[in-house]
């Protein structure tokens, strides 16, 4: 069943994950939320919202939205995905685990990886559409890791902006690529959802190119950079790409 969202919104619904499909007009999949509520799902666009009875985040799959604009909601498997976006705003999820292979496209996309990003992974953000114009991709991380993650050169290219849910606990080491190929050769690291018992401990000695910007609450008896390239503030360190270490907590 065909169900506009633009009809539910403010609303308790009855949703089959398997049959149903939400059609949305006048937003892109990239502003998708969601929030779990017992056994009931809560979806958030535009702050508007709507909940779905019954219905787990797990049961969503590539046919639960559909966006005018052709923007793409996709959901992944456990397996080793491939995934194509489209040319608008997606929102792409490889929470679900697996060597996963994905070419964002053109837009400003929302690429979450919650904790199942690998070394393994092949993430690669789109170019802006046109010369003139900035659009930045985000790679949402979120949960504890285990071990400890060393991008590979393949790993997140494009990419122009990490951001670390609350909750995160993760030590990364980046490749050169993951900063060199962003769209003005520069990454955003924002830790600013962190909270005191999160940990983001940043390696950058392997970065040659571009600059990297961390925003968080700062320790800066952990923040190892040279010296003379290094601007320190309250909330933000702005980092030369030759830096080695940087906890944000």
């Amino acid at each position: 069943m065909n169900i506009n969202f633009a009809d539910i919104t403010g609303q308790t619904i009855p949703f089959d994950a398997a049959n149903d499909t939400i059609y949305v007009d006048g937003f892109s999949a990239a502003h998708l939320s969601f929030s779990s509520n017992g056994a009931d799902l809560t979806i958030y666009l535009g702050g508007q919202w709507a909940t779905l009875l019954a219905t787990d985040f797990a049961a969503l799959g590539a046919t639960s939205f559909s966006f005018e604009n052709g923007s793409i909601a996709d959901f992944g498997t456990a397996a080793d995905d491939v995934v194509i976006g489209s040319e608008e705003a997606d929102r792409l999820d490889l929470s679900r685990g697996g060597a996963d292979q994905v070419d964002a496209g053109f837009g400003t996309d929302l690429i979450v990886v919650g904790a199942a990003l690998s070394a393994d992974d092949e993430i690669r953000g789109g170019p802006s559409r046109y010369e003139w114009s900035y659009e930045e991709d985000v790679l949402v991380v979120s949960g504890a890791y285990d071990s400890p993650v060393a991008l590979a050169a393949t790993t997140v290219t494009g990419v122009e902006k990490f951001f670390f849910e609350s909750g995160t606990s993760i030590d990364l080491a980046l490749a050169d690529e993951t900063v060199g190929t962003t769209g003005l050769g520069h990454l955003l690291l924002d830790g600013s959802a962190l909270g005191q018992s999160d940990r983001l401990q940043i390696d950058g000695s392997a970065v040659s190119s571009g600059w990297i910007t961390a925003l968080g609450a700062l320790d800066p008896t952990s923040l190892s950079v040279p010296s003379w390239e290094t601007i320190l503030m309250v909330v933000m360190a702005k980092i030369r790409s030759s830096a080695a270490t940087a906890t944000i907590r």
